[in-house]
Parts: structure tokens; sequence; C-alpha cells
């Protein structure tokens, strides 16, 4: 509990209500990001790049302004959504940070959003695409983005998990499977640099017949329970996919919240790989 507090919240003692993230565009937020959408459309100097820009947001998120509403007026229309529309004001503004130029704009946005206590932020993950993405803890995105920067097949596959677990408009079912996929392409050439075709499913295989890999927890009275460690996070990965390589069964539906721990799963697991701290020893 840090920081200022509302009276009425200081004597009921509620600050896990007050501290909560809010969901789409709230009440509190609609005043500063109205004013925002202005400014991002507007150009004072050239009215006709002001009404391009609206034409394309419209065109690019599919959206029909009113057929009697003016050039001047399609800004104002946009701007009177974040009270009628929120989801479709996030959609705005997930377009508007993608393309304006402007930082300074992702910036004051960023700033709307964290005075807000909103649920979604400006943010990236380390390939060079910005975007709304969902407030995680910091040391988290810390971890994913050392992982991403690495410029590797399997961090071009985590980039697209945490884009489709955090992102505006995810998917959970792609963010499981890309997740999946950074895990391969970081294991194999440690695990079974010979098969540049292994799955995850022949990985742990390998792993389980192996018998001896294991991470650098060193102070573990049992070593055993570190190559356990290592194995039931993979496993548990492997299994709680939608769709498996080779099975017969019908695909699921990965749910948010479940995408959204087989990424932080796999950020882990990645990051094992790629820094040489998966390796075989004695146990």
């Amino acid at each position: 509990m840090t920081g200022w507090y509302p009276l009425n919240v200081r004597e009921s003692g509620e600050y896990d209500n007050y501290d909560a993230l809010s969901e789409g565009v709230p009440a509190w937020m609609l005043a500063d990001v109205a004013e925002l959408i202005t400014i991002a459309f507007n150009d004072p100097e050239h009215n006709y790049a002001r009404t391009r820009k609206v034409r394309r947001c419209s065109a690019a998120i599919r959206t029909v302004l009113p057929d009697e509403i003016s050039r001047n007026e399609s800004i104002v229309w946009y701007s009177r959504q974040a009270h009628e529309d929120p989801d479709l004001i996030l959609t705005v503004l997930d377009y508007l940070v993608r393309t304006e130029d402007e930082d300074e704009f992702r910036r004051a946005l960023k700033v709307v959003f964290e005075r807000g206590n909103s649920a979604w932020t400006v943010g990236g993950w380390g390939d060079g695409h910005v975007g709304l993405v969902r407030r995680v803890d910091a040391t988290v995105t810390a971890a994913a983005a050392r992982a991403i920067s690495a410029k590797t097949t399997a961090s071009h596959h985590l980039a697209e998990a945490w884009q489709a677990a955090y992102g505006l408009n995810g998917d959970p079912n792609q963010a499981y499977s890309a997740a999946v996929l950074a895990v391969e392409f970081a294991a194999i050439p440690v695990v079974s640099p010979n098969n540049t075709k292994a799955t995850l499913g022949t990985l742990i295989g390998q792993v389980r017949a192996d018998g001896d890999w294991i991470i650098p927890l060193t102070r573990e009275k049992d070593p055993s329970h570190v190559a356990g460690m290592l194995l039931s996070m993979l496993e548990a990965l492997w299994h709680g996919q939608s769709k498996r390589h080779g099975s017969a069964a019908p695909p699921v539906r990965v749910t948010p919240e479940a995408a959204q721990a087989a990424v932080l799963m796999a950020t882990t697991l990645v990051q094992w790989f790629q820094s040489g701290a998966v390796r075989r020893g004695t146990i």
C-alpha cells in the first residue's frame, strides 16, 4: 500500500478494490482519452491530412462513419465514442499507437492508462512492434524482453506468443501454439541438435530417457528434483496445448488464463535453453 488514497478508501480500508485494474476505458479516463484522440487525428495546417487520417483509421478497424457526418465532425465523432463504445476506442487507440510516428502520443497515453489504473498500457515485446498490451509485472516483462532480444527463431515465436496472450484482441490458442514453438526452437539445438524436426513431445522423451538434464540450482539437496522440475515444466506445456502433433484427439479451446500461464512458462524455458542454463550433469 503506497501513495495517496481518497479519504473514503482510507476510512473503509478497501485498498484492494481501489488498486484493482480497470477493463476498457473507465469513466474517469474518458476525457483524457477523447482529448488524445482529437490531438492524434488533428492537423491544424492541413485539413486534408486530418481527414485522411480518420478515413485510414476507419478502414483499418472496419468502422463505417455515419453518412451525414462532415469532415470536421469525424474527429469529434471518434472522441465521443470514448463515452459510448469503450471497446471500439481501445481498438482506435491501438491503431494510433501502432501508426503514429510521435513518441509523445505514446508516452501521453501510457501516463493516462497508468494514472487511471487501466488494465492496458502501451508496450511491446522487443520485436519492434508497439501497441496496447495488458499490464504485466515489470520484472516479468523484463525477463520476456531479455529472451526475445536474442533475435532467434525461438524469440520470434515467443514475441508472437506474448502479443497473442496479452495484446488487444488476443488469441489464446495462437498464444499457446507460439509458446510451444518457441520452446521447441530453443530446446532442439541443446537437447536434440541432430533432429531438426523434433517436437516438444520427442524432446520430452529425450530428456526423460537421458535422465541427466539439469538447471543450475546447485544447492538443492536432491539433484533429481532439479531434473524433475525441468521435465515437469516441459510436460505441463506439452499436455496443456489445444492440439498436439500426432494426436487424434479433437482440439480444445485454450482459455486466456491457460495461454498466459503457458507464455510465462515458455519465457522461462526459452531463457534457460538460450542462455545455456540447461545442461547435462550428474544427478
